[in-house]
Parts: C-alpha cells; structure tokens; sequence
C-alpha cells in the first residue's frame, strides 16, 4: 500500500513538471512570434531580461516540487498515525489479554484456597486450632503462654498443670500420658499458625471478595475467635518494650479488618466495643470463658 502510494507521488510529480514545461513552451512560443504591441516592446529591451523566463521555469519547477513534497508528507503522516493507531489497538488487545488471564489466576487461586482448605488434612488443622483457641479462652493463663509464643522473645513455659485448666484439654487429656498432653498441645499450636497464615493470604483476595464469598470459609464461625487472637497479641506486644525492640508488630490485627471488608462486616473501633461484643457472642458462652476475662475486660 506504501508502495503504491509512493508510485502516485512520482507520477504526480511528473504530470506537474510536464505541466510547467507545457506552460513556459507556450509562454516563450508566444514571447517571440506574437505580433502584440506591448509583446514587441518588451523584444526591444536588453537580450539579459529574457533570461527572466528561464527563473519563470525553475520557479515553476521549484512550485512542483514544493507541492509534491507537500503531499509526501501528508502522506508520511498518516502512515505514522495508522502504525500508531495499530500498535495502540495491539497493546490494548494484550492489556486486556493480560487482565482475562491474571482474573482467571486469581480465581483459580482461591479455588485451590477452597479445596485446601475442605481437605482431609486441613480438617486436623481446623479441629487442633479451635482445641488451642477454646482452650485459650477458658484459662487466661494458657492464653498468655499461648500468646507469647507468636513473638521470639518473652516467651511463658507451659506445664501441664496450666494445660488441664482448660476443659478443652482435659477433656482431650483421657488414656494420655502428661508428656503427650505438652506434645498434642505444640501440635495443635504449630496448626494455628497454619490457619492463620491461610486466612493471611485469602485476605490479600479482597479483589475478588465475590468469589470468596461464594466459596464458604466459615469466616462468620471463625471471627471471633481471630479478633480474639489479634486482640491479645497487640496487647502483649505493646505492654512488653523487649518485645517491640525485638520482634516486629503483629499484623494479624490487619488481617482480620481486610476479612472484615470482604465479608462486610463493621470492624470494631475500640477494644471495649470487640469485648462487648466477644462476651456477649452465643458461641463463645458456649465455650465457658474465664471469669479473668470478665474482671480484666
């Protein structure tokens, strides 16, 4: 196409110098064998003035040349709009390509987020996270050495004592030896953070909250209990200057407002109001909650 276009440029060049030569052969024709009265005048000057027709006949080729450079350009310009335009109709093709393909990616993420978490394994995750946060809500003492293992430092020893507090792990204790209560308790504790570190990244999917949504993660079971956690790790952290100096500030507090967003629920604007609501929750009265927590909250 550029091709052919070049091809009419140069015959259209042609056909204006023609043109020129056409006109200035006339011109001269008639300056010399006219019989007009002021056309014989002008025979009479200095032979130096008709060298004037030759500039007329450069002037006019210098036109043609001026005009068909004129419209090359033109031409020029349009062919860059077109690739322009092409390049740009390309690119947007691919960003929305490229938008398709990371949607596609980020729901097939949290399909696998999905099956994960109705796994077989993940059951035994579930059931030995809920054995620590029960237990951590009926004994204030096991939920501060519970809660002080999430930091590196000023950490509390657990003995088995302190374990069978809770009526969740000595109902687990039955035909188990104390030693294997303090492992089944690590156990279950190692599958908190599991969970934990599960609904950290299904959070980071607030994008795409309807398919979270359509896909049931429990977060309504799960909610007050995770407030619960976020709640005392902030506590811990900032009533303890060792472990701000040491270890970095929890962000599962975070965690659990983004779950807030995606499954619309109104996050708490003060602890007062989360222990108002935690204490007051059905399910958690069902648990039995140390009286601590209702002289401390």
């Amino acid at each position: 196409m550029e091709i052919t276009k070049k091809f009419k440029l140069t015959k259209l060049y042609i056909l204006l110098v023609l043109v020129v030569l056409v006109i200035w052969s006339m011109s001269w024709y008639y300056f010399y064998y006219a019989n007009d009265d002021f056309i014989q005048n002008i025979k009479d000057k200095p032979l130096g003035d008709f060298f004037d027709t030759i500039n007329v006949l450069f002037g006019g080729l210098g036109l043609a040349g001026v005009i068909v450079t004129l419209l090359h350009q033109i031409n020029e310009t349009s062919n860059v709009d077109e690739r322009n335009s092409a390049v740009a109709k390309a690119l947007l093709e691919t960003a929305e390509s490229n938008k398709i393909i990371a949607n596609e990616a980020r729901e097939k993420a949290i399909l696998d987020l999905y099956q994960t978490f109705c796994s077989e394994y993940f059951q035994k995750v579930k059931t030995s996270s809920m054995n620590v946060m029960i237990a951590a809500i009926q004994n204030k003492n096991y939920c501060d050495f519970m809660i002080s293992r999430f930091f590196i430092i000023s950490n509390k020893t657990l003995d088995v004592e302190i374990l069978l507090q809770s009526k969740k792990y000595k109902e687990l204790s039955t035909a188990n030896s104390s030693i294997s209560m303090l492992e089944k308790e690590q156990s279950d504790r190692f599958k908190l953070d599991e969970l934990i570190n599960f609904f950290t990244l299904l959070s980071h999917k607030n994008e795409s909250s309807a398919i979270i949504k359509n896909c049931d993660f429990f977060y309504d079971w799960w909610r007050p209990l995770f407030w619960f956690i976020s709640i005392q790790q902030l506590e811990y952290y900032n009533s303890n200057e060792l472990v701000q100096k040491y270890s970095q500030k929890p962000y599962f507090h975070d965690v659990v407002k983004r779950l807030d967003a995606i499954y619309g629920w109104e996050s708490f604007d003060s602890t007062e109001e989360f222990w108002n609501y935690f204490l007051a929750h059905p399910k958690i009265q069902s648990y039995g909650i140390d009286p601590k927590f209702k002289a401390t909250y």
